[in-house]
C-alpha cells in the first residue's frame, strides 16, 4: 500500500525500512547501491516517509564483523546523504552476531528494538548494547491481525 493511504487514515508515523541483501542475486551490489535502489523505488511511487530504518537482523550476513560494520556505515551514510532521517532496527542477539555487542558506530541514530514481550514500555527486558542506552521504539509483538490487516504492535 502507498504511504499516502496510511497518512490519510490518520497514522502519524509512516516510515520505510531496508533489509540489506547478501544473497547471490545481490552479489556485487554495494550497500550504497542497495539504499539508492530502495529510495528510488519510494520516489517512483511518490511515497512519503518520515524515516528510513536499516533492518539489521541475522539473515545471511557475512561472518566478518568488521566488514559488516563498514557495510552498515556505508548504508547509513547513503540514507543520510540522500536527505532522509535514519534509524536502526535490531536487538541484542542480532547486533552481537553481526557487528559485535559493543560496536557503537550508528548509536547516534534512534533504535527500534524488537523484543516480543507484549509489554508496552521501553524498559522491560532492556539491556544496553551497541552504544544505545534506551530504544526509541519497542516492537512488543510479531505480526498481529486486526480487521484483516497484518501489523506489528509497537510502543513509542
Amino acid at each position: 500500500m502507498n504511504s499516502q493511504f496510511f497518512i490519510c487514515a490518520g497514522f502519524s508515523d509512516v516510515d520505510g525500512y531496508i533489509f540489506p541483501c547478501f544473497s547471490t542475486q545481490c552479489y556485487n551490489i554495494s550497500a550504497t547501491q542497495q539504499v539508492n535502489a530502495a529510495l528510488n523505488g519510494l520516489k517512483s511511487k511518490n511515497a512519503t516517509v518520515g524515516r528510513i530504518w536499516l533492518d539489521i537482523e541475522i539473515f545471511a550476513w557475512p561472518k566478518n564483523q568488521t566488514t559488516n560494520q563498514a557495510w552498515i556505515l556505508e548504508m547509513a551514510n547513503a540514507v543520510i546523504n540522500a536527505g532522509y532521517q535514519l534509524g536502526i532496527y535490531t536487538n541484542t542477539q542480532h547486533w552481537k552476531s553481526i557487528v559485535g555487542l559493543d560496536w557503537a558506530g550508528v548509536s547516534s541514530y534512534p533504535l527500534w528494538w524488537p523484543k516480543y514481550n507484549d509489554v508496552q514500555d521501553l524498559t522491560t527486558g532492556w539491556v544496553d548494547f551497541g552504544g544505545w542506552k534506551a530504544p526509541t521504539i519497542h516492537q512488543l509483538t510479531g505480526t498481529s491481525n486486526q480487521c484483516g490487516i497484518g501489523f506489528d504492535k509497537n510502543f513509542k
